[in-house]
């Protein structure tokens, strides 16, 4: 069964791989002649960051809500 945990890892390391696409292609984009298609590029790699950061920080703020309700019953 897939967790919340196992979620949240994934979601990390996917927003780790958009982040390091983004940054390697918005270099690209500043030393290459065919800027359109490595902008474009730039771009999604910018918004599946964003993507990712924002699906990291719901599924965190699932987690550490969800441990706290635990951790308030069991008292």
């Amino acid at each position: 069964m897939i967790t919340k945990n196992k979620y949240l890892l994934a979601s990390i390391v996917l927003f780790v791989i958009c982040f390091i696409t983004w940054q390697v292609t918005g270099a690209l984009a500043e030393n290459t002649s065919d800027m359109d298609s490595v902008t474009s590029f730039a771009i999604f790699s910018f918004l599946g960051t964003v993507l990712f950061l924002l699906i990291t920080l719901v599924l965190l703020l699932i987690t550490v809500v969800s441990k706290f309700k635990n951790n308030n019953l069991n008292l």
